[in-house]
């Protein structure tokens, strides 16, 4: 009887038998190291540092261009919405001859509604448009806007913001003489970037003078009033939350910079730290988005000339 051969090697160490298609048993078989595999079963902590170290490189590499990539779509669409606004002016015009005014008279006094309103059934929002119709007072219109909700197109998607906003009385400025109460909430407004140039006058601080713009106050304008050549005169820009926050259904005009909120003027420049906050701003990086009358947008850099600037806003030399 044959003798099967005893096991070499240290215990930790497996001979594997080999048979051949006798039976026999192969003497030269491999050797499989079971510790050394179990050994293997894992990364080091080196080997982890260094792969911690890659992908965190990576992503400081790519996280920058991929916020630069988003923010131009966003810009894009900011203008994109500011051309369909462009196309829904025209459309007023054509039927009344004129733009919107800046800001309308109601019933109620001391209410106003605002030019962008008087756009709604231009915007594909007639439903929006029927229902507020429906509505008696300011405060029942800006309810039926949080039930239904604001029109994307008067929002900018770059602006960071709350949907509303709460329109305190004014309480008179120092130097006016008046004594200041209480803040007394007014309005819960919904909120929007765009606002009409009023031109190069704060409308907070005009009172009943006529802006040098196309959204001067309670009255329409005319295209042909534009002699500085469509192209030329700005009729809407950007104004983000951070600055002052603004509506496009309406204001009470006791509130805190009420026509302000509804129009903007163009003075120092855009975002500029230094101007009113009645001016333009916008959160796009070293740009505002301009519409112009003849229907284009463009974005504005940070750095124009003053004097081109405050051209943009005026609808006459």
């Amino acid at each position: 009887m044959k003798q099967i051969p005893k096991a070499l090697g240290h215990p930790g160490q497996y001979q594997s038998p080999s048979w051949n298609v006798d039976g026999g048993h192969c003497a030269d078989a491999p050797r499989v190291d079971l510790s050394a595999v179990r050994r293997r079963q894992g990364f080091t902590v080196l080997e982890l540092l260094v792969v911690l170290f890659v992908v965190g490189l990576m992503t400081g590499l790519l996280l920058p261009a991929v916020q630069s990539a988003r923010e131009g779509a966003r810009r894009m669409q900011c203008a994109s919405n500011l051309r369909q606004l462009g196309l829904a002016l025209h459309g007023a015009h054509e039927l009344r001859q004129r733009l919107p005014a800046g800001w309308n008279p109601q019933a109620e006094p001391e209410r106003v509604s605002g030019w962008a309103r008087d756009l709604l059934p231009l915007l594909d929002q007639a439903g929006l448009d029927g229902l507020l119709q429906t509505a008696d007072s300011l405060e029942k219109s800006a309810e039926l806007v949080r039930q239904h909700g604001t029109p994307r197109i008067f929002v900018c998607p770059s602006d960071l913001f709350a949907a509303t906003f709460v329109l305190y009385e004014e309480t008179g400025e120092p130097q006016s003489g008046t004594v200041a109460g209480p803040d007394r909430p007014l309005l819960k407004l919904p909120h929007s970037n765009y606002v009409g140039i009023f031109g190069v006058s704060d409308p907070d601080d005009c009172g009943a003078c006529i802006g040098e713009g196309t959204f001067i106050g309670n009255r329409g304008v005319g295209l042909s009033e534009l002699t500085r050549g469509l192209s030329q005169v700005a009729v809407i820009g950007e104004r983000s939350a951070r600055r002052l926050p603004a509506t496009w259904l309406g204001v009470d005009l006791r509130g805190e910079d009420a026509t302000a909120r509804l129009t903007g003027f163009a003075d120092r420049g855009p975002n500029q730290e230094a101007a009113d906050e009645c001016e333009l701003d916008s959160r796009h990086p070293g740009c505002v988005n301009l519409l112009f009358a003849d229907g284009h947008a463009r974005a504005i850099a940070d750095s124009i000339d003053r004097t081109v600037y405050q051209n943009m806003a005026r609808r006459s030399d």
